[in-house]
């Protein structure tokens, strides 16, 4: 009975005797959230992002602080992305300067940034990206001008979508979508005419657009089915268009 006593003992002990390995706790303040986004590991960074939420606009003069050109991209975008969730309304040159990072990431999320917070001052440097050589860049750039919402800028989108110089198709699903914001004309009848489009995922952010446009209609269209088997469907949007 007295070593069967002992035996639970000796159970917890080996039970504790391996260490589990070490998850680095969870950033707690800015300074920490600055080394995860240097680490440029998914893991911290996706953490450092919901510590910055949580620490709110107090946490921005710290950020700003640490703001150089001298530091890591994975760093400086991530820079970018804070200054447009923080709600730095101002649109500080510290964001308007990573409009022309040089790395394309850091642009990018510039780009989201800016959308994210209205920034209408910077639309000139937005429709600029509309021409960058990296095709995310451009996707991004095209998404924060539907934020900005100035019908201004439905031709540069109409042409986007329209495939000049062989966009690739997340960048023109990209331009519908931001047209889907942007109500005239010319935005509907890109927006029909990008229901032909081949690939699958510019036909459903045109559909989707055309929709938030009508309140509602789709003609029965199905940007999954072969183009054969829609022209009711064409030719309801047609004269939809027309009327």
């Amino acid at each position: 009975g007295h070593d069967h006593g002992k035996e639970p003992d000796k159970k917890s002990e080996s039970k504790a005797a391996p260490e589990p390995p070490k998850v680095p706790a969870p950033p707690s303040d800015v300074a920490a959230c600055l080394d995860a986004f240097r680490s440029a590991l998914p893991r911290a960074t996706v953490q450092a992002r919901e510590t910055l939420r949580r620490l709110g606009p107090a946490a921005l003069p710290e950020l700003r602080a640490a703001d150089l050109d001298s530091e890591p991209s994975a760093l400086r975008a991530q820079l970018a992305w804070a200054y447009g969730i923080l709600g730095d309304a101002s649109l500080s040159d510290s964001l308007l300067r990573k409009l022309e990072d040089t790395s394309p990431e850091v642009r990018g999320e510039a780009a989201r940034s800016v959308g994210r917070l209205k920034g209408s001052s910077a639309r000139p440097k937005i429709l600029d990206l509309l021409r960058d050589g990296t095709p995310p860049v451009r996707e991004a750039a095209a998404g924060a001008l539907g934020l900005l919402g100035e019908v201004d800028d439905v031709d540069p989108l109409a042409a986007l979508l329209a495939g000049a110089s062989g966009q690739p198709g997340a960048v023109r699903a990209a331009a519908a979508e931001a047209l889907g914001f942007l109500d005239c004309l010319s935005t509907r009848s890109a927006l029909v005419k990008a229901l032909r489009d081949p690939d699958a995922r510019v036909r459903r952010a045109a559909l989707s657009g055309l929709m938030r446009l009508t309140g509602g209609k789709d003609f029965c269209y199905d940007p999954e089915a072969p183009e054969a088997d829609q022209e009711g469907a064409f030719k309801a949007w047609e004269s939809w268009l027309e009327g």
